[in-house]
């Protein structure tokens, strides 16, 4: 499923409300708009699922700091606080050298007409 706020499809569930909670300490979740309140809620089903259980084995963001979990790393920082606290490992596409490893795997990918 898609987790689309403007649809009204993002379900608070408990676990990721207290996740959110844990990780947005300077800007709580009570202060946030509903939209941004969606849109951080849904960041945790990006990397935890729907129920909080099955963990991605990894994340591909971009962020504009090389630390994705830095205060400038806008609403992904969440996600991405939440992927380093469970150890999954994180892709942040803003470091150029990661960046140039996906598009040769992706090329090489197309030309072998292979999924990613």
């Amino acid at each position: 499923a898609v987790w689309n706020p403007r649809a009204g499809m993002v379900i608070e569930h408990e676990w990721a409300i207290k996740a959110v909670e844990k990780l947005c300490w300077e800007f709580p979740l009570n202060r946030m708009k509903p939209f941004t309140r969606n849109l951080i809620i849904r960041n945790m089903y990006q990397v935890l699922g729907e129920n909080g259980d099955q963990a991605s084995e990894f994340v591909i963001l971009w962020t504009p700091t090389l630390d994705p979990t830095d205060k400038d790393g806008g609403g992904t920082r969440y996600a991405a606080r939440l992927a380093k606290e469970r150890g999954i490992k994180i892709y942040n596409l803003r470091d150029e050298a990661i960046f140039n490893r996906f598009v040769t795997r992706l090329k090489q990918s197309a030309e072998n007409n292979d999924a990613p």
